[in-house]
């Protein structure tokens, strides 16, 4: 597991697992909590005196956000759902929107963190992981093409471990006890996760060669008499 920089860590423990007989559009794959939601979110709350699910525009990643996967609504509209600080809120964006507004939250967009993430790696990576935030350690991957509208994105770092169902399925267990179950194989899904480690073990080697620092030479640099070039001095 990549090491974890996370803060407190709500008790509750979900389990998911696909659903696709609940009267959804043909063609769509709604997810649901197998424990302790019932399949309809909008109309029940998780106990008595509790707030029903938030539901918003749009949603941050953070430190305390473990994945995001596809949830779609009675209408047949693509949404997601996040499993943040032990509680789930659905965003009315797609997974792969939501990591592209979260990373242009903190100064970059999904293009930017994918086209530096292959310059890193010196090649041309099909689903490579992402860096939603260097300063956070915030490093995600996706378990499918990020324009798969059944694409899920996982935190490299809250995974605890994972375990396969079937050639087809895996189990998916985070820090906090939380699992969830699949539509992908083992090896797969272990590819795209040491990767994601790997994005956020050079950056923290590169991290730390760069702040290291001798003593250097500095320079006066001014507009030349010809206003085209500048001229250098050595103080």
């Amino acid at each position: 597991m990549c090491e974890e920089e996370m803060g407190k860590r709500n008790p509750r423990v979900y389990s998911v697992s696909a659903d696709t007989t609940r009267g959804r559009p043909a063609g769509y794959t709604n997810l649901v909590l197998v424990y302790p939601f019932l399949p309809d979110w909008k109309s029940v709350s998780r106990k008595k005196g509790e707030k029903a699910m938030e539901r918003l525009r749009h949603a941050v990643i953070t430190q305390g956000t473990f994945m995001i996967y596809p949830q779609y609504d009675e209408e047949g509209k693509l949404g997601s759902m996040v499993l943040q600080n032990g509680d789930f809120i659905y965003a009315d964006i797609s997974p792969t929107d939501l990591v592209d507004y979260s990373i242009r939250c903190y100064g970059s967009s999904l293009r930017g963190a994918v086209d530096g993430t292959r310059t890193i790696f010196g090649e041309d990576i099909f689903m490579p992981p992402v860096i939603v935030s260097e300063k956070l350690g915030l490093y995600w991957f996706p378990s499918k093409s990020s324009s798969n509208p059944k694409c899920i994105w996982f935190s490299a770092g809250d995974i605890d471990r994972f375990k396969t169902i079937d050639k087809e399925h895996i189990q998916v267990f985070f820090i906090d006890g939380s699992d969830m179950t699949v539509n992908c194989s083992a090896y797969s899904f272990e590819s795209k996760y040491l990767r994601a480690c790997r994005l956020k073990g050079r950056m923290e080697a590169r991290t730390n060669v760069m702040v290291v620092r001798e003593k250097q030479s500095s320079y006066s640099i001014r507009m030349d008499s010809s206003r085209r070039n500048y001229e250098v001095e050595k103080q």
